[in-house]
C-alpha cells in the first residue's frame, strides 16, 4: 500500500475511530443510531478502513445493488489531507481490486453538493458527474451523483 497507508477490513467499531470532515458528518447527525449505521456498512458489501500510522483516516465500502452495480460510501477525515497522493492512489487501487472481484460494470455514489474536496477526488478517479440529487441528504441537503462505467465482455457501455 502507498506511503505508509494500509487497509484493514472494516469492522463496525471502526466508525468510532474516524472524525470525518464536517461535510460528511451529516450522516452522523444527532438521532442517527451509530451502531446500526456501522453494522449496515459492514453488512452491505466489501469495506475497508484506511490507516496512516495508527490513525484511521477514512472508512469506505460498497453496497452491492445487484450483480455488476454497486453504490459506494465513505467517511473521510482530515488525516487523508496529510497524505493526498498516497490516499488517492490507495482509493484507486481499492476500487480497482473490488471492481475486478465483483465484476462491476457500474460504480456510483453521492457526494454532498458543497463538498468540493470529495467532488475533486471523484473526478480525479475518473468518475463523471451525472446530476443533482436535490434534498437527498438526511437533513434535506443537496447531493450530486457520480458514476464510473467499466467494460463488460471487452466492450465499453
Amino acid at each position: 500500500m502507498a506511503a505508509g497507508l494500509r487497509l484493514v477490513p472494516f469492522a463496525p467499531a471502526h466508525l468510532d475511530l474516524i472524525e470525518p470532515y464536517a461535510e460528511e458528518a451529516i450522516v452522523l447527525a444527532p438521532g442517527v443510531d451509530r451502531h446500526r449505521l456501522a453494522v449496515a456498512y459492514a453488512e452491505a458489501g466489501p469495506a475497508a478502513t484506511f490507516l496512516a500510522g495508527g490513525e484511521a483516516i477514512a472508512i469506505a465500502g460498497l453496497a452491492m445493488m445487484w450483480p455488476g452495480v454497486a453504490e459506494g460510501w465513505a467517511l473521510v477525515g482530515p488525516g487523508a489531507a496529510r497524505h493526498p497522493a498516497a490516499f488517492r492512489r490507495a482509493v484507486g487501487r481499492a476500487i480497482e481490486t473490488v471492481r475486478r472481484e465483483k465484476r462491476l460494470h457500474r460504480l456510483q455514489f453521492a457526494v454532498l453538493a458543497n463538498h468540493g474536496r470529495a467532488r475533486r477526488l471523484a473526478r480525479s478517479l475518473g468518475f463523471e458527474e451525472e446530476g443533482p440529487l436535490r434534498r437527498y441528504g438526511p437533513g434535506g441537503e443537496d447531493f450530486v451523483r457520480y458514476a464510473r462505467l467499466y467494460p463488460t465482455d471487452g466492450e465499453w457501455r
